[in-house]
């Protein structure tokens, strides 16, 4: 009856153990999730300024998504770039 009794015990304690770990897993000290609609940090690329702002954002933060739309698609790449004198001699190459 003992055994029987301490397998009961061991059963309910280890329950409310993992039960009690679970429920302590809420940080109290973390912020709240900030449900507000964020603003778009992005601005209108028509203007010389709106250009820079993005490109800077894209800078600051690494995103190369922001990159890929400052540059054109019809973005030439010079490359076998040679000098002879004075002159510049290139090869386009679309990318």
């Amino acid at each position: 009856m003992q055994k029987k009794l301490a397998k009961i015990l061991a059963a309910v304690f280890f329950f409310v153990l993992i039960t009690g770990s679970f429920i302590s897993c809420d940080n109290i000290f973390a912020p709240g999730l900030d449900e507000t609609t964020p603003a778009s940090i992005l601005t209108d690329q028509k203007t010389i300024d709106g250009l820079f702002q993005n490109f800077k954002y894209a800078y600051t933060f690494k995103d190369t998504t922001v990159y890929g739309n400052l540059l054109g698609k019809t973005l030439c790449l010079l490359t076998g770039i040679t000098f002879q004198g004075s002159m510049f001699h290139g090869t386009g190459q679309q990318r």
